[in-house]
Formats: structure tokens, C-alpha cells, sequence
């Protein structure tokens, strides 16, 4: 039940097809609009959610270096990162990758799902922690084409219950500026 909740916030900000990248067991990709794919670096994940009908790839970072070479064009509006960011040493430069294979792609929004201290704390394979304090300390506020639409912590919009609570964490939806 609490997992659906997040995972009901989640789709309200959701716009068209998407992509849904470290989709995991595809919790959410399954509730994503038809046609949205899910991408994942982990063998076993991918042939998982393939064995269960989800249109799930395997991603290699070090090969395609976040530029989602192997999408089309228009064929997606939202990218979702939900608890990925937090596992990457460089945050800062995926996420400007991500913006600019998003220009290129057409993708209308960009969605970064992160835990609070709390919740960072608890996984020894979280390597940044990423607040809004980051985000404006690294200049993400605005990356390429997209600028931050949603800032906010859930399910409490309050930073420090993220202190407090492994499962407040921060949501953020970049928008394509037109």
C-alpha cells in the first residue's frame, strides 16, 4: 500500500510515453502509459521483466556514456530516474548528459527521484548525496533546454523529514523551456 502511493504520486507527473531508466523489478513502468520501455543495467532485472511481458532493455553507461544512442527521436516525452542518481560517483555530469540526449530526443520532461539523508544513509551503495542545496550548488537548477518545474520532498515537503524518515525523498521534474 505505501508503495502505491509513491508510485501514484510518481504517474501524476508523468507526460506520455516514457522511459523509465533503472526500472528495477518495473514497478512503475507497469503502470506507465502504453508504449513507455524501461531500461536497466542489470542482466538478471532485465530478463526478469521481460519474462513478466515488459518491454525492458539492457543499458550499458560506460558504452553509450547517457546518450541514449539506441532511442528514436519523439518517440518519448518523459524520462524517469527514480532512485538511480544517488548510485553515481559524477551525478552532476549525468545529469547534463541526460538533459542533452533529452534536447536531442525531444523529451519533454526530465524526473529525478532521490531519498532523503535518511534514506541515502541507509544503502553503503549511495556514492552523492543530492538535495536542493546540490542541485543549486552544481548549477542544475537549469541544464540544457530543461529548468526545475517541481522541487519538492514527499510524501513530507519538508527537507529535514528526510533526516528523520528513510522514505522522504526529494522530487524533481525538470521541464523542456519553449
Amino acid at each position: 500500500m505505501v508503495r502505491r502511493l509513491y508510485l501514484s504520486h510518481l504517474l501524476k507527473l508523468i507526460v506520455g510515453r516514457s522511459v523509465d531508466f533503472g526500472c528495477g523489478a518495473g514497478e512503475l513502468l507497469r503502470r506507465l502509459p502504453r508504449g513507455s520501455i524501461g531500461l536497466d543495467i542489470n542482466k538478471h532485472i532485465v530478463e526478469y521483466c521481460q519474462s513478466n511481458g515488459l518491454e525492458v532493455s539492457q543499458y550499458d553507461p560506460d558504452q553509450d556514456r547517457y546518450r541514449f544512442r539506441n532511442l528514436k527521436k519523439g518517440c518519448f516525452k518523459t524520462f524517469i530516474m527514480s532512485h538511480v542518481l544517488e548510485h553515481i560517483m559524477e551525478a552532476d555530469k549525468v545529469l547534463r548528459a541526460v538533459a542533452l540526449a533529452g534536447e536531442r530526443l525531444g523529451w519533454q520532461r526530465i524526473i529525478i527521484v532521490v531519498p532523503g539523508r535518511r534514506g541515502f544513509d541507509s544503502d553503503e551503495t549511495h556514492k552523492v548525496f543530492i538535495d536542493r542545496d546540490y542541485l543549486l550548488r552544481k548549477r542544475l537548477d537549469r541544464i540544457g533546454v530543461y529548468e526545475i518545474k517541481i522541487a519538492k520532498y514527499f510524501p513530507l515537503n519538508i527537507k529535514n523529514a528526510g533526516n528523520y524518515f528513510c522514505h522522504n525523498e526529494l522530487v524533481v521534474v525538470y521541464e523542456r523551456k519553449n
